[in-house]
């Protein structure tokens, strides 16, 4: 015969509660329950039809606090922390033991691997998301990146800042300015060379049609006709078929 349910189990716990705003409110503002438990707050359009977007994500952020996706998991970034040390200790004791041979390769690709993982750990501190303190996670960003990983923390964390303070806004954000990967069609259209080469190969094989009829366009109607002949090979020429086609493709 069964006993009663273990302290904390699902039977004890209150049902997921759906708190909806009401329509007729000048603005859809969430609202809470005052129980604790975590609830699924939904709003909807104000009287007139319109959608505040700061109301919108206000109770996109109760929804997700409540449910406790943005507590910390210092375990994990210790746990993953460790993993990545015993990594690199494995592999400097690889390079050590393999000494003069071309297998040294394979440790090197393992090598970016882990680096870029600890690049990582890196950015979750600079987001203060592993410890409480904020000095602490200066600190864990800091040795990460600068001891481990080889960048300037400062560097990257003003050049970061600029991407959140202007995401995708052309111009603004340094994360979308062209280096090897092309953002925008006016970018594809300049690329040259080896550069070109990578830009056909960079989408995904179902967007890369689009993708490059669109650079395509664009490179016909700014440049004479011989020199868009010369930067683009015949697949992405043939896909142009009018310059109309650069403004509806994405």
């Amino acid at each position: 015969m069964s006993g009663p349910p273990p302290s904390g189990s699902l039977a004890e716990r209150p049902p997921l509660q759906t708190v909806t705003t009401k329509s007729e409110a000048p603005m859809s503002t969430p609202t809470t329950t005052g129980t604790g438990a975590p609830r699924v707050v939904r709003t909807r359009p104000r009287a007139d039809g319109r959608i505040n977007p700061t109301t919108e994500y206000s109770g996109l952020l109760s929804t997700v606090r409540d449910a406790g996706l943005l507590r910390r998991r210092t375990g994990f970034y210790y746990a993953m922390f460790g993993a990545l040390l015993l990594a690199l200790g494995g592999i400097v004791t690889g390079f050590v033991l393999l000494g003069d041979s071309w297998f040294q390769l394979l440790l090197a690709a393992a090598l970016g691997i882990v680096l870029t993982q600890f690049a990582f750990l890196a950015h979750e501190a600079s987001h203060r998301q592993v410890f409480e303190s904020g000095k602490a996670n200066d600190v864990a960003g800091r040795t990460l990146a600068n001891l481990f990983v080889g960048i300037s923390y400062s560097w990257w964390m003003t050049k970061h800042s600029r991407h959140h303070a202007n995401p995708n806004v052309l111009g603004k954000d340094p994360d979308i300015e062209r280096d090897v990967i092309s953002f925008t069609s006016e970018d594809a259209a300049r690329s040259r060379g080896l550069y070109a080469w990578l830009t056909r190969r960079q989408a995904t094989p179902s967007s890369r049609s689009s993708y490059s009829r669109a650079s395509t366009c664009t490179s016909t109607a700014s440049a004479p006709s011989s020199a868009a002949a010369r930067s683009t090979s015949g697949g992405w020429r043939s896909r142009c078929s009018s310059p109309a086609s650069a403004s509806t493709s994405p």
